[in-house]
């Protein structure tokens, strides 16, 4: 299992390397760019980051190698070796895959009048979306000047992150799949006080004991992103800046909004 997925990792360097290549890059370019997208880490050879190349090619491509590094590795196994049915039956794969195009529909709409093109309204927005939930954290436009209700979109999407066994950072959506039908089961307990509720992943019964470590795990992960957000404000930081700041950085995410924004970095704070 390990040698295949290694293979498919490889496969994968290699096709964006001269993808990125062919799109415009140089070769030294665009292999630091597809360590970073495969990687999830986001570090740039540009200070603009993919902005610098204005290139719709080079973001499609990006954006596909990003989702695809979010995306949890052992599915790929499952594909290669045509075990079609665990892939289809994923509740995270299939919770990944709705969150990533609504979020980025969503957006869209928020852009419209910013771009007055749906085309790249939406290669933007599906950019973004990729990039944050993914925690790769390129930037293809300053998003920081987008309007509120898609800057809303993005902050939702950095406490929900990619996918477990993938190479995404931040919450993973499995979590929060688990509690989302967890709080399905107590709304139906509440009008059914007789029934009997289970919390079902790929098609089979979970653990009970889960649902407390998510919920154990979550409360811990947002009690150090308020501590972090403090600690921010404390150098005095604005209150969305200091947020964000502690999201990206508990998360992995990279750029935040306002002052440590997609165009910015984290070089003002004080070295305390």
């Amino acid at each position: 299992t390990a040698k295949i997925l290694w293979i498919i990792y490889f496969s994968f360097t290699i096709i964006q390397t001269i993808l990125l290549k062919l799109a415009g890059m140089s070769w030294y370019d665009a292999l630091a760019h597809t360590l970073s997208t495969l990687g999830t880490g986001g570090f740039s050879t540009k200070n603009s980051s993919i902005a610098y190349y204005n290139s719709p090619a080079i973001e499609w491509i990006c954006t596909v190698f990003m989702f695809l590094a979010s995306i949890n590795f052992s599915l790929y196994y499952y594909a290669v070796t045509f075990k079609f049915k665990e892939i289809i039956q994923n509740s995270e794969f299939k919770a990944f895959i709705f969150i990533v195009f609504a979020t980025a529909l969503g957006i869209t709409f928020f852009i419209y009048n910013v771009y007055n093109n749906f085309g790249h309204s939406f290669r933007e927005a599906l950019f973004q979306t990729t990039s944050i939930i993914s925690t790769t954290g390129f930037s293809s436009v300053n998003f920081d000047l987008w309007p509120a209700g898609a800057k809303i979109f993005l902050l939702l999407l950095m406490l929900i992150g990619g996918c477990s066994g993938s190479t995404a950072g931040g919450v993973k959506v499995i979590r929060w799949v688990v509690l989302s039908k967890q709080t399905t089961n107590e709304v139906r307990k509440m009008l059914h006080p007789h029934g009997v509720f289970n919390v079902q992943l790929n098609g089979r019964v979970g653990r009970k004991d889960v649902v407390f470590s998510v919920a154990g795990f979550l409360f811990l992960y947002c009690f150090i992103v308020a501590i972090t957000a403090l600690v921010a404000a404390c150098n005095n930081i604005d209150t969305m800046s200091s947020i964000t700041a502690s999201m990206a950085m508990v998360g992995n995410v990279g750029p935040g909004l306002g002052a440590v924004g997609p165009m910015y970095n984290f070089g003002f704070f004080s070295p305390a």
